[in-house]
């Protein structure tokens, strides 16, 4: 009896080592639920292969770590802040040191260029006529040449003042005028008329002359008159189109030698009495943004107006030469110099940064940039007079200031606090 329970046991244990040996090789069984399927010996196997799989996942996701800690992310993120770190070229900044100066009251204005009295001529129709283009350019801005035939009118189609009618007329007079004078003046030699009647042959000779002198010059045949330049300069404007009538005297073209030219300059009433005290003049030209002084202003080339128009504006003119391609007619941004400021502090006014209204510079102090808020006071065009914010000795940030205000953000360069 003894011996058959050690049996029994012997062959429980040996069951239950098979038994763990099944379960450790990945559940092979004949069958195997899951998920409520019955699934064979074959999936369970496909089921331990997912789990190596996932075990190299794992590896995989492992050796990813083992990139980020291999250091070239983190390499990546020391050359970012090398970049940040990079110094500010200063060379582009143009500091300077800020020294005293002479500086003036600006007033500040617009105006226009316009042409000088004698500039400009107006050029009519000597008779009347239809008006014909001698070309087809001519049109504002062309360039003409004294002597150079611009129009031709003509009359030989109407009946009323012909001019070739008159043309004949004309000189039928002046040579029967021109026969009388001169026998009259042998006739006078010879005292056989007398002093009177030589001075009336006379007269109606040089009037007979003039007349046809007039009528002949620039006289095509069959009634036609020719329109001649009679300056070297340029087309202003044309008032009449090809085969129109005009009478005598109606203006036909302008022209205009663009030598000599006025500034005008409209001065609000509230700086009325600072005119006389002007001594120079700056202006900008909108159509190639130029900066253009004028430092000769004397009573010889200035006038001003002596009332207010309905503008609320007294006029200031100013002639001035032409010698450098101005062009009449443009309107300009305009910086009258008066009183001077003795021991001013200026900066050019590309130094000057702008925020919410608030104006700034930046100044280099201790290898630091510090922003510097500043009052403004008038500017010429290309300086402005500082009021407050700065001080003599400062070196200041005149070029590409945005460039530091950039650096700052990105801690390119140092800062301290705003002042």
């Amino acid at each position: 009896m003894k011996s058959n329970i050690l049996l029994f046991l012997f062959c429980a244990i040996l069951w239950s080592c098979n038994n763990s040996q099944q379960n450790h090789d990945g559940h092979n069984h004949d069958t195997h639920s899951h998920n409520g399927e019955s699934c064979d010996g074959d999936h369970s196997q496909e089921g331990h292969d997912h789990s190596a799989e996932s075990h190299s996942h794992s590896a995989e996701d492992h050796n990813h770590d083992d990139e980020n800690c291999s250091g070239d992310d983190g390499h990546e993120g020391h050359d970012h802040g090398a970049e940040d770190g990079q110094k500010l070229d200063e060379s582009t900044l143009n500091i300077i040191t800020l020294n005293p100066e002479e500086f003036y009251e600006i007033i500040k204005t617009s105006g226009e260029i316009t042409e000088a009295q004698g500039d400009k001529i107006v050029v009519p129709a000597k008779h009347n006529g239809l008006v014909s283009f001698s070309k087809k350019n001519i049109m504002e801005g062309v360039p003409v040449k004294k002597g150079e035939v611009l129009f031709t009118v003509s009359s030989s189609q109407i009946i009323d003042d012909n001019l070739e009618q008159k043309y004949f007329t004309t000189k039928a007079s002046f040579e029967k005028a021109k026969v009388n004078f001169a026998r009259a003046n042998e006739l006078y030699k010879d005292t056989i008329i007398t002093e009177i009647t030589f001075l009336e042959a006379k007269a109606d000779f040089q009037t007979a002359e003039a007349e046809w002198n007039v009528l002949s010059k620039n006289y095509i045949n069959g009634g036609t008159q020719q329109i001649v330049c009679p300056i070297d300069g340029f087309v202003n404007d044309v008032f009449v189109v090809d085969n129109q009538f005009v009478e005598t005297g109606e203006p036909v073209i302008s022209l205009i030698q663009n030598k000599e030219l006025l500034i005008r300059a409209d001065i609000p009433q509230s700086d009325y009495n600072k005119i006389p005290l002007i001594q120079s003049v700056s202006f900008l030209t909108p159509y190639d943004n130029i900066y253009h002084e004028i430092s000769s202003i004397n009573e010889s080339n200035r006038s001003y107006g002596k009332t207010a128009n309905k503008s609320f504006y007294t006029p200031l003119y100013l002639e001035i030469e032409n010698q450098e391609n101005l062009i009449s007619g443009s309107f300009i941004e305009i910086f009258l110099k008066s009183s001077p400021i003795e021991n001013a502090i200026c900066l050019p006014l590309t130094a000057i940064m702008e925020e919410q209204g608030t104006h700034f510079v930046y100044v280099k102090h201790d290898g630091e940039f510090d922003k510097h808020y500043v009052e403004l006071g008038g500017n010429d065009g290309k300086k402005v007079h500082i009021l407050s914010g700065l001080s003599a000795g400062e070196k200041v940030v005149t070029l590409n200031p945005y460039r530091v205000k950039m650096a700052g953000m990105s801690s390119a360069v140092p800062h301290s606090h705003a002042h």
